[in-house]
């Protein structure tokens, strides 16, 4: 049994120190909405995560990066907009908010963004990166990474998070995020059957380190 802080009506739990991991914080309503709304898009185009010229996967294998596809087969990304989903940027925002308070301290102002992550069975996993570097390197502060597939609708996509040799295991329940400052080294397993969708959101402040 894990113990548990009372944030804005739901449950968050206490991991380790920098790393935490939320009760779910969105309905599965509101889950299903999220990816509904992604899946009805016609003539969708989802986008290349990495900047262009930093796809790890093209420097390793010497392929050529294109639009549409993350990753060679990994995963496929779109960015959610704030306009159609303000709800969801305002629960990342108090969720980041709650902890930063209580634990981090860090200078925060927004939600810079919030990718919608699509990933179906692969070869592949998410190596182990962070979140601050190449991609606003002294703006991302805290990373939110919620689950919006029900475990029945897949199976792996097991996500890690490290400050020791060994690992934190990210939420899985639907609805549910983790919670981690953006240098932190995580990764993500393969998934090996089925569709997982995942929405990550970045908290940014303009000064890096503060």
């Amino acid at each position: 049994m894990r113990d548990g802080l009372l944030l804005g009506g739901f449950l968050v739990g206490v991991l380790m120190s920098s790393v935490f991991v939320t009760e779910p914080i969105f309905s599965p309503g509101e889950c299903n909405e999220i990816i509904e709304s992604v899946n009805k898009k016609k003539n969708i185009e989802f986008q290349n995560c990495c900047p262009p010229g930093v796809c790890r996967y093209a420097e390793t294998e010497g392929l050529e990066e294109f639009h549409g596809q993350c990753g060679y087969n990994l995963r496929q990304s779109l960015s959610l907009q704030y306009d159609q989903f303000p709800f969801v940027f305002q629960k990342f925002y108090d969720v980041a908010e709650y902890y930063n308070n209580k634990y981090y301290g860090f200078e925060i102002e927004s939600v810079s963004e919030i990718h919608i992550n699509k990933y179906a069975a692969s070869d592949r996993q998410l190596e182990a990166h962070i979140d601050w570097g190449h991609v606003l390197p002294t703006k991302r502060k805290i990373t939110v990474s919620m689950s919006l597939s029900p475990l029945s609708a897949y199976e792996g996509g097991i996500l890690s998070c490290y400050e020791t040799d060994q690992p934190v295991i990210g939420a899985i329940e639907q609805g549910a995020a983790t919670v981690f400052p953006s240098w932190t080294l995580h990764e993500l397993s393969r998934v090996t059957s089925g569709e997982r969708y995942s929405a990550v959101g970045w908290i940014v402040g303009t000064n890096s380190f503060r």
